[in-house]
């Protein structure tokens, strides 16, 4: 959906630190893209909005090894939104 943040999360603690970690936002089209990035592995995340968990990945990531001049594609994170109750 549009609005969503996605993130590199470099430190690798399976969180996204905007201030110090590189994120982008989804657009209309539900499409995120980052530039100019060089060949290394990249833990991709996305911060959820409230009341909406990640289902898949499963494990709410994705690891990018990106090469050279490579374009990835179809990462796409699926979210389910969840109903609360009072008990």
């Amino acid at each position: 959906m549009a609005w969503w943040k996605i993130c590199i999360d470099k430190n690798n603690n399976n969180d996204c630190e905007e201030n110090i970690e590189p994120f982008n936002v989804t657009n209309n089209d539900w499409y995120y893209e980052f530039d100019s990035l060089i060949t290394w592995s990249y833990k991709i995340l996305e911060i959820p909005h409230q009341n909406w968990v990640v289902i898949n990945p499963t494990d709410w990531k994705y690891i990018i090894n990106l090469q050279n001049w490579q374009r990835v594609t179809n990462k796409n994170f699926w979210n389910f939104k969840v109903k609360w109750w009072k008990n």
